[in-house]
């Protein structure tokens, strides 16, 4: 049985559960977009969520610690900490982090304007991953409507 996200109270990190829901919220908003840049950045930050969702599950308050000792002040990325702590999305991670690049771009107003097929595909791939986070976080794709979080967005 899937139990409620607990709630969180203001200043709280949100629940890896809460991330993912957020995670597919914004994908929804993506794929109402019309405009393909819009979609895009959008649906690149859905996976971003996702990715932090299942981040956030997996490492432990020891490996954070630890990772930070080994980095000293060198921030890493979600996309090589998904890959570090979820080795089974290893593909994932290096597909998205590639296409950050790309998110920063279309943001900053620079390079080649997405066009539909662009952005839709990248829509897609995201949706994929985060129903492959969804399954490996053991959250029922239903799980959304049957348990709505306390934030929006």
């Amino acid at each position: 049985m899937t139990q409620r996200p607990e709630r969180r109270s203001a200043g709280e990190p949100d629940s890896a559960v809460e991330l993912l829901f957020r995670a597919r919220r914004v994908l929804t908003g993506a794929a109402e977009e019309t405009d393909p840049g819009d979609q895009l950045v959008r649906a690149h930050l859905g996976a971003l969520r996702a990715a932090s969702a299942m981040v956030a599950l997996r490492s432990s308050p020891l490996g954070r610690a630890r990772s930070r000792s080994i980095a000293r002040g060198a921030p890493r990325d979600v996309w090589s900490q998904l890959a570090e702590c979820a080795p089974e999305l290893h593909g994932w991670a290096e597909f998205f982090a590639r296409q950050a690049g790309r998110r920063a771009q279309v943001e900053a107003g620079i390079g080649q304007t997405p066009d539909v097929d662009e952005s839709y595909r990248l829509l897609l791939q995201a949706e994929v991953f985060v129903d492959a986070v969804a399954v490996l976080m053991g959250v029922p794709l239903s799980a959304e409507r049957e348990y709505p979080t306390a934030h929006a967005g």
